[in-house]
């Protein structure tokens, strides 16, 4: 059962605000709990229950909810809940606007007159790789074009493996036990669990990641965006799967790539 569909099985008592349609009103009622944990910084179920107005049957079920979809977790020592890194990558999208289109997407448009294939600039967003930026309508060698907000699985693409390579350890640790528990999404998978860590130690020690196969007859190389330590994000580039082979990617254009990540490094803010 997915979050939205466990959300809207509880049941239809009004919240504190009045909201009142049936299948947004469950929704909404997790939201409020999130806010809530946000608020308070961790709290348990009786503290939250009157807070957003709910019993606390149904407060406790949409908590095992958002815990189950790895949005909250239990401290097993104080009994409190806390928002994880999940919750914090919904957001992330609204903060890296400004930045994305003022700073990264004109670097990223200026090296598309000298790399023609078509580059994109993503980051985590919940447990997906969302596109921020791209060069698709600059490229003349994009077969399918694609625009920013466009979503990507975190497993198959070299985007994805670069960033579960780079990111923080407990937020890699989080979105591998999330793939985990869903079972239609690790079943979709090239990357089996047991070769996880194998792969990602690989993409590490590399530098850059291919992605598991062709769709729609392109492959794509990607590299991480760093300031310091931190992963602010992947760059990609893809190409036609039968125009280039990964020898010629890798000498031709990795370095081009690399350089490329440093600049767009440059264009974060600190």
């Amino acid at each position: 059962m997915n979050m939205q569909s466990a959300l809207m099985s509880a049941e239809d008592a009004p919240t504190s605000s009045g909201r009142a349609a049936t299948g947004v009103r469950a929704l909404v009622r997790g939201l409020d709990i999130l806010r809530a944990l946000n608020r308070l910084n961790g709290a348990s179920i009786n503290q939250v229950a009157p807070m957003v107005g709910l019993a606390r049957g149904t407060t406790h079920r949409l908590f095992r909810t958002l815990e189950a979809e790895g949005y909250i977790r239990r401290d097993a020592a104080t009994n409190c809940y806390y928002p994880t890194l999940l919750v914090r990558g919904l957001g992330d999208g609204f903060v890296d606007d400004l930045w994305v289109r003022a700073g990264v997407a004109p670097v990223l448009n200026r090296a598309a007159k000298a790399i023609k294939w078509p580059l994109g600039f993503s980051t985590l967003n919940g447990t997906m790789l969302l596109l921020r930026a791209c060069t698709d309508d600059l490229s003349p060698f994009t077969l399918k074009r694609y625009t920013p907000g466009h979503r990507l699985t975190l497993f198959n693409t070299a985007g994805g493996r670069v960033l579960l390579a780079f990111c923080e350890d407990d937020q890699r640790a989080l979105l591998i036990r999330y793939r985990a528990k869903q079972e239609s999404l690790a079943k979709a998978d090239v990357l089996g669990s047991a070769n996880i860590s194998r792969v990602l130690a690989k993409v590490r020690q590399d530098g850059f990641a291919h992605s598991a196969r062709p769709v729609e007859g392109e492959l794509a190389v990607a590299v991480p965006v760093m300031t310091g330590q931190t992963l602010r994000g992947t760059l990609s580039m893809r190409y036609v799967a039968s125009a280039l082979s990964r020898t010629d990617v890798e000498a031709e254009y990795l370095p081009r790539l690399k350089d490329l990540a440093r600049g767009l490094a440059a264009a974060v803010p600190k």
